[in-house]
């Protein structure tokens, strides 16, 4: 069945199709990879449609939080259908990989803006935000959850579509108390989760408004903080909020401060703020078509980086150009090509030039980027460390002392409690026999009388009354039995809770203890890692200084370029004055 050493869950076999996805997918580009696995484009070779797939590898088969995962997310995509969140287009299993079939997109709204090196305007994030809220809508509805909303998992088709991605941290439930998610994106809720309790599907709410702070500023609040120091100062500062001077509009800042509350009872649903003025305004329909056009094209591109095309002049290439094709021809002309090759190879060289500081630009972002990444994710496994260890060490103490409580209470079970069953069993057994004895003195008495009516209903009446004592009795012995269990189980109870209590409060005084010294030690830690962050940005602020540098020479160099090139054309306008005067000269001579 194309599976080695494990066999797929029963559950798992109307939502997984067993086969090689070499027979259903032509050939695989690798896209990229991440945490849960690899991405490829490919085409299904029944449809032709072009797919992305997911392979995700079962290193550790069904038996495992990663199955776990991937089963839930499988679960999660065969419950959406809806036309802004990413189509699924089946799971397929060959030899413990997993493949998960879903649309291709072009990019997502952080990749857009990484093209451009600028954030999207407010018409497009309007856009953006309405069809997300329709998706979010869907699935609230639906009593599922994202629990992961951001620009990186909004994602654009080539027709100028929007779709909601990576549902793989998805709740299947619309009450949920996990911290699931990307720490900058976190509603305070989640971060407090494990402490306030459960959350609901506002979380994706307060998520969005944070991606549209992204969009607006190109980077989330908090960003320049470490992960820790962030998922902190979530629950304890103020909503963020756009830049004064930034020039937003009223509409946005209202739409943000709606989705921007810190309680969630009073944070509006995504259906309410779907009708907030601000996306509710009708926008062109091919708003995201242009900014997807614009992003595939790379004149465009350059014209958005370098700014706009230089005007026709007389040391342009233009200009030269024109000159080699003006009334005079001839030599003229050959000198007047001789120079739009020379300015021609001058304007590649700028350009080259000018390229190859936005590729050192980027390059520095990048790297500065990859360290920061690196230094999150360090603090994050750390910190998750720490919490499963102090986690796993609590339930070890509160099942260590469970397993003594219960001890101490069956030492404090005596033997009497068998002893007074076996006396109020034994009273009971006299009783029966004294009654039975009686009885049959009683019935003995009645065959001594003569044979009659009489003595027939006697015997009969005297048998009923037999039984009627015998189970008043019985009931009488087990209501005695149970009485005395409830009585001594009480006794016991009132003795244990007091041991109880002493001893909780030694546990939990243990445990503050424990807490006390983890949280001195992350803030430790958080310190180190600040230190660091400050290092880190200074190095990255030198660099900077060290680019601007190489900037300014480079623009001294390029001016000078341009000053010269002023000059050749000059001179070149000169030469040809001189040479159409002599070409006149020498006309009028001839004709003479």
């Amino acid at each position: 069945m194309g599976i080695r050493g494990a066999t797929l869950p029963y559950e798992a076999r109307a939502l997984i199709q067993e086969c090689d996805p070499a027979t259903i997918f032509g050939d695989m580009s690798f896209l990229g990879s991440g945490a849960f696995g690899e991405v490829f484009e490919t085409s299904h070779l029944a449809t032709g449609a072009r797919l992305a797939v997911k392979k995700i590898r079962l290193v550790k088969g069904f038996d495992s939080d990663e199955w776990d995962d991937t089963y839930r997310e499988i679960r999660f995509l065969r419950r959406c259908d809806h036309p802004n969140i990413l189509t699924f287009h089946g799971c397929y299993l060959h030899e413990m990989t997993i493949c998960l079939a879903m649309e291709l997109a072009l990019g997502s709204v952080t990749d857009v803006m990484e093209v451009f090196k600028a954030p999207l305007n407010e018409a497009e994030i309007a856009v953006v935000a309405h069809d997300v809220l329709a998706a979010l809508a869907y699935l609230h509805q639906s009593g599922l959850i994202h629990r992961d909303v951001k620009a990186a998992n909004i994602l654009l088709t080539e027709d100028g579509s929007v779709r909601l991605g990576d549902l793989g941290s998805g709740s299947m439930s619309s009450r949920a108390s996990s911290l699931v998610g990307s720490p900058y994106w976190m509603a305070p809720e989640v971060v407090m989760a494990m402490e306030a309790g459960s959350y609901d599907g506002k979380v994706d709410v307060w998520s969005l408004g944070i991606a549209c702070i992204e969009m607006a500023e190109r980077r989330p609040p908090l960003w320049k903080m470490n992960a820790m120091s962030a998922l902190y100062h979530i629950p304890m500062n103020a909503p963020p909020t756009l830049p004064a001077d930034g020039g937003y509009s009223d509409a946005l800042r209202d739409f943000l401060a709606a989705m921007l509350v810190k309680s969630p009872a009073e944070r509006g649903s995504a259906v309410e703020l779907s009708q907030q003025p601000f996306v509710a305004e009708k926008r062109p329909g091919d708003t995201i078509l242009k900014l997807v056009t614009r992003a595939k094209k790379p004149r465009e591109l350059w014209d958005d980086l370098g700014g706009p095309s230089p005007p026709v002049t007389p040391g342009s290439y233009e200009g030269a150009l024109a000159a080699a094709t003006g009334p005079t021809g001839g030599a003229a002309a050959e000198t007047a090509l001789q120079q739009v090759r020379t300015i021609r190879h001058q304007q590649r060289s700028e350009l080259e030039v000018e390229q190859a500081v936005v590729a050192m630009q980027l390059k520095e972002q990048k790297k500065v980027r990859v360290v920061h990444n690196k230094a999150a994710e360090q603090m994050r496994r750390h910190h998750e460390a720490e919490m499963q260890r102090l986690a796993q060490q609590d339930a070890r103490g509160r099942d260590a002392l469970l397993r003594l409580g219960d001890s101490e209470r069956e030492k404090l079970r005596p033997k009497l409690l068998g002893s007074g069953r076996d006396e109020i069993r034994r009273s009971h057994t006299e009783t029966v026999k004294a009654s039975n004895k009686q009885h049959k003195t009683l019935l003995s008495e009645a065959n001594k009388m003569p044979k009659s009516p009489d003595r027939s209903d006697t015997l009969k009446r005297h048998k009923a009354e037999q039984a009627q004592r015998l189970s008043r009795l019985e009931e009488q012995h087990k209501q005695s039995i149970a009485d005395f269990v409830r009585n001594f189980n009480e006794q016991v109870e009132k003795t244990h809770a007091g041991w109880w209590d002493k001893h909780r409060a030694e546990f939990e005084t243990a445990r503050a203890s424990v807490a006390s010294y983890q949280a001195a030690r992350a803030e430790t830690f958080a310190a180190k890692h600040a230190e660091e962050q400050r290092q880190l940005e200074a190095d990255r602020a030198a660099a900077q200084v060290e680019l601007r540098g190489f900037e300014a020479d480079e623009e001294t160099r390029l001016e000078e370029q341009r000053q010269r090139q002023v000059q050749l054309a000059g001179r070149h306008e000169e030469e040809l004055h001189e040479l159409t005067i002599s070409h006149v000269t020498s006309t009028r001579r001839i004709s003479i």
